[in-house]
């Protein structure tokens, strides 16, 4: 038996594909896994989950069983939503971020629930998860991403992962209606709104030249290849 903590600084593709490839090599071999990343550990084959609740006891769960709600729900950081919700928004950050607070007040409902996953890649699995049914079932599951300057054809490539119309969450106070809206509800005139935003975006796009420019050219360049890269390995591992 091999037991290791799965927990690392991994991209979650490269981490699949490491410990895949150790079970190969060692395929008489019993792995022991030890991890709260839920999308790896039911991406491992044959695998039978124990449900460690102290330092003294695991639970084994049957054989082809799905993952308690509770647990789910503990893992992911919204211990509400296996009682209450019926729709999970997975979103980038963490439980106090921006992301959850801007989300919770546009989904207003008490059968969603929020939650916050980490990076983009986490928020896609996450989703991918759920709607495979292969947790406690009866959610329906989306995602947001931040935009992050990658093309629309690789943020569009995931159905049910959408991305923000800005490149981060913190950018929906620079759209137009959402700007105009906050101006309202502080009681500043439609006119003076106008003036003001047209003042702002104008400052911004002055901001962007030379330097500052060429760095985000380069930059969204960089996350283009990278993440064609990424998209190519994922397929060739499908």
């Amino acid at each position: 038996m091999w037991s290791t903590n799965q927990e690392s600084y991994f991209h979650p593709l490269l981490a699949r594909r490491l410990w895949d490839a150790l079970e190969d090599l060692a395929s008489k071999t019993r792995f022991a896994y030890i991890t709260h990343d839920i999308p790896f550990a039911l991406s491992r084959r044959r695998a039978q989950f124990a449900i460690a609740r102290s330092e003294a006891t695991a639970d084994l769960l049957p054989a082809a069983s799905t993952l308690p709600a509770d647990l789910v729900a503990q893992v992911f950081g919204a211990a509400s939503f296996s009682v209450t919700a019926s729709r999970l928004v997975f979103c980038e950050g963490k439980p106090n971020s921006y992301d959850v607070e801007i989300l919770s007040a546009w989904h207003n409902c008490p059968r969603t629930a929020v939650v916050a996953a980490g990076g983009c890649s986490a928020v896609r699995e996450c989703v991918a998860v759920f709607r495979t049914g292969l947790v406690t079932g009866g959610f329906e599951a989306v995602g947001y991403v931040d935009r992050d300057g990658l093309p629309d054809d690789t943020l569009n490539a995931v159905p049910y992962v959408k991305a923000h119309p800005v490149s981060e969450i913190e950018g929906f106070i620079c759209l137009e209606p959402v700007f105009k809206g906050i101006a309202k509800y502080n009681g500043i005139e439609p006119s003076d709104a106008e003036n003001r935003y047209h003042s702002f975006t104008t400052a911004a796009k002055a901001a962007f030249k030379d330097a500052a420019l060429n760095k985000e050219i380069l930059n969204r360049a960089k996350k283009a290849r990278r993440d064609r890269a990424c998209c190519s390995d994922e397929s060739d591992q499908a």
